[in-house]
């Protein structure tokens, strides 16, 4: 069975898409606009299982409505929890849909 391990970074106009695979390889980093349409439409594209992971914040609650239906499990967690590898400090959206 395939499992994709999604995770995504959203903001009010674009939300970033990684998506790893069971061995941990990237198969698709995306940005999709930050509407219903798009985001389902997204989701469901992805074959197989999809387990996604998205950021605490302002629009959490909003996506985790619209997607819990749509993904095989779901965790909102908490990004200030998560430690920054090799201590960079620089942080772009892209980065931070792999690191959820």
């Amino acid at each position: 069975m395939v499992i994709n391990y999604v995770g995504a970074d959203v903001h009010s106009q674009t939300t970033w898409f990684c998506v790893l695979n069971t061995s941990g390889a990237t198969v698709l980093e995306t940005p999709v606009k930050t509407n219903a349409k798009d985001l389902v439409g997204f989701i469901r594209v992805l074959s197989g299982e999809v387990h996604l992971a998205i950021e605490e914040g302002t629009q959490a609650h909003w996506l985790y409505s619209l997607l819990r239906g749509e993904v095989s499990r779901m965790i909102v967690c908490d990004p200030s929890k998560i430690s920054r590898s090799g201590g960079s400090p620089n942080k772009t959206d892209r980065k931070d849909a792999w690191r959820v």
